[in-house]
């Protein structure tokens, strides 16, 4: 894994899902966005079996609109790890602290009618 918390945060949880599903992320196939192809290619190299194979869908990052647009297509299943609250802060003695938060949820659409309230 590389040095960027984000990048390696994504890989770990790209393990759990379908393969298919982490690599849909990609939709567009390519991007401007620097290091966009080797991410991709990391995850196409990946050849473990999800560790949760009944999760079909991923959902990844902190933008709402995004992630409200990607969940609105799938069905399902999914894994949604949202991060943010990122923060670098320096003590007394000059060392640098990252930090950030994370939230991980398995999910599945439900209609109001599957179930009580």
């Amino acid at each position: 894994m590389n040095g960027n918390i984000i990048i390696n945060l994504f890989l770990y949880f790209a393990r759990f899902p379908q393969r298919q599903e982490v690599l849909d992320i990609f939709n567009k196939g390519r991007s401007e966005i620097p290091g966009y192809d080797s991410l991709k290619s990391l995850v196409e190299a990946m050849t473990d079996a999800p560790v949760l194979p009944e999760v079909g869908g991923f959902v990844f990052g902190p933008n709402f609109d995004a992630v409200k647009t990607c969940v609105s297509q799938l069905t399902g299943y999914y894994l949604f790890v949202d991060y943010g609250d990122i923060k670098t802060e320096t003590d007394k003695s000059n060392r640098i602290a990252d930090t950030f938060q994370v939230a991980v949820t398995i999910a599945g659409k439900t209609t109001e009618f599957t179930g009580d309230p």
